[in-house]
């Protein structure tokens, strides 16, 4: 009886966090899709896990409250689940769940946006960080990490376990959302994992992508496990401390373009050869237009590989990450970098 009461609780519940953002639909290659707007700012999609739906997953948890304060949050209902279109083949699944986030962002005329994923959310977001990496500004993975394209059948479980046909097909599918070492390699856009120290995944899916790429950021909610770690207010405190430091730079009057935010996560690839690094500091040189030299002389292009170029560069990108490889340690940039600082204010 009390589990009886504690779960139509749990269902008003739900229901009244729905009310706060009206559902919309559109069409994505047949297929309706349900999502909701709320907040403004910066574009942020949320994406759930399986057997889940955005208000679950979302709504429910506080994490689209806290982040609607800050951005325009669209929370949708992946395919086969929620309010959303509820095909039952397995082709209308796998790589067609990333084409709905982009889809969905086409609808709404977004160009870029910071796409949040939670397990087979997750999933989607490491899926389209290499099939779309264009479109997202930043990307976090929560409760998930590296699908192995040579895995035979990850989670075949959830496939015999699943509740009706259509869930059924989308669990069939998560094999099309693996990824390959070299695709791994490949991705550009930032990205960072949350996950909690209980969760399997962890050591599974986790540790094997952060062997391979070692840049990213894991962030680890304590005390928490897969079902339980999105319930955790440092879930959701993670999720927006990430975001702020993904946000786009602020125009500056002295710059004439801003470097992509991934340009710190390209530079930082110990796979990338030196000449390659060379020739995009030399490239950010001549589109920069930097504050002109005390003396009024121009400063030839090769002042790239002088400290002075790169301070301000890690000033006015944001891209303090580069200090890491590029003239000196962070005890020998630090003077530098507060100096230049001091300078130009």
């Amino acid at each position: 009886m009390l589990k009886s009461y504690l779960t139509a609780a749990l269902w008003i519940a739900i229901e009244i966090t729905s009310l706060a953002a009206e559902h919309r639909r559109f069409d994505s290659a047949g297929v309706p899709i349900s999502y909701t707007q709320v907040g403004s700012g910066e574009p942020v999609i949320l994406v759930h896990g399986y057997m889940a739906s955005g208000v679950l997953n979302w709504g429910f948890t506080g994490v689209t409250e806290l982040l609607a304060q800050h951005y325009r949050v669209i929370v949708m209902d992946v395919r086969g689940h929620g309010g959303s279109g509820k095909p039952e083949s397995r082709a209308d699944y796998g790589i067609g769940m990333v084409e709905d986030v982009v889809r969905l962002m086409d609808h709404l005329k977004i160009e870029k946006a910071h796409v949040v994923g939670y397990s087979m959310g997750g999933m989607i977001v490491l899926k389209m960080a290499s099939l779309h990496p264009e479109r997202l500004q930043s990307g976090i993975v929560g409760g998930m990490g590296w699908i192995r394209s040579d895995e035979e059948s990850p989670f075949h479980g959830l496939q015999k376990t699943a509740p009706n046909e259509a869930l059924s097909c989308c669990a069939a599918s998560f094999k099309e959302l693996s990824l390959s070492e070299a695709e791994l390699r490949a991705i550009r856009v930032p990205l960072t994992i949350i996950i909690g120290d209980q969760d399997a995944l962890l050591e599974k899916r986790v540790k094997p992508m952060q062997k391979i790429r070692p840049d990213g950021p894991i962030i680890i909610v304590p005390d928490s496990n897969h079902k339980t770690c999105i319930f955790k207010p440092s879930f959701k405190e993670s999720i927006l401390e990430t975001l702020r430091k993904n946000e786009r730079p602020a125009p500056s009057s002295s710059l004439s373009v801003s470097p992509a935010p991934a340009l710190c996560v390209i530079l930082s690839d110990p796979h990338l050869p030196e000449r390659i690094v060379d020739q995009i500091l030399g490239d950010l040189a001549t589109d920069i237009k930097l504050r002109p030299p005390l003396n009024g002389e121009e400063e030839p292009v090769d002042r790239v590989r002088t400290p002075r170029f790169l301070s301000e560069l890690l000033i006015f990108t944001g891209l303090y990450d580069l200090k890491r490889n590029y003239e000196g340690t962070l005890t020998e940039m630090q003077p530098i970098v507060e100096q230049v600082w001091e300078e130009l204010n």
